[in-house]
């Protein structure tokens, strides 16, 4: 590796030090995934069939349990489809509506409880730090209350939110860590791992076993994300 290609790598580490990403536009298709572990994160579109990831084929579930969920759901005529609207399907259960992720509406004369949209009280997550004026809304969009609404940083992290945050625009991510040594949550110093990948940016990233690196799906660089510090250090 030439200097000038170390330069490059670090233009993507903020002026701080910080290991930094932006959660990708665009989700990555199920080919992306190379092992079972990682294709499990996207089960509601992807499953695990013949040691790959595949798009899920509703077509082959043949029961109820095995139809509703995953992105799929049961129709009247006993066939499996990619799940549609919340009121097109009746089921004999209420349970049944919730495991499609809908609401049961009130049983009909044919014994059937037909589905609704579910609807559950709405929190705006994706709004800048500053435009909270409630705590309980701050802290949790992942920002920090401090007489108002501010971006959190590592420090602010108990060991079991000693992850990630979330940056003043919502889809800006920041990695922490933990330093045992001074049981305190600290800035990391390299990137996402492979068990991170997937997870920490919603499926939106998977790994490249050739480079090493978290890549973002939708990005025409494919390296978005920060995994290369340790190099830059190796030239300090």
């Amino acid at each position: 590796m030439n200097y000038s290609t170390v330069l490059l790598i670090g233009l993507v580490v903020s002026i701080n030090g910080a290991i930094t990403y932006k959660i990708g536009t665009e989700l990555c298709s199920c080919n992306k995934f190379s092992t079972n572990i990682e294709c499990a994160y996207v089960s509601n579109r992807c499953e695990w069939v013949s040691n790959a990831c595949q798009d899920i084929d509703c077509t082959t579930k043949t029961t109820i349990g095995d139809c509703n969920k995953n992105g799929c759901a049961l129709t009247t005529a006993s066939k499996c489809e990619k799940k549609a609207a919340c009121a097109s399907y009746k089921y004999d259960s209420i349970l049944s509506c919730l495991s499609i992720g809908c609401d049961a509406d009130v049983k009909g004369t044919d014994n059937l409880y037909p589905c609704k949209d579910l609807v559950l009280p709405i929190l705006n997550l994706t709004k800048d730090c500053a435009t909270y004026i409630i705590d309980t809304e701050c802290v949790l969009s992942g920002c920090y209350w401090n007489d108002k609404c501010v971006p959190a940083t590592c420090a602010d992290q108990v060991q079991l939110t000693c992850l990630q945050i979330r940056g003043e625009v919502y889809t800006d991510r920041t990695l922490c860590t933990w330093d045992a040594t001074k049981s305190a949550c600290a800035d990391a110093t390299t990137g996402l791992t492979q068990s991170q990948c997937i997870s920490y940016t919603g499926g939106t990233y998977s790994w490249n076993s050739e480079s090493s690196l978290c890549e973002e799906c939708s990005s025409s660089y494919g390296n978005l994300v920060i995994a290369s510090m340790v190099l830059i250090n190796l030239f300090l």
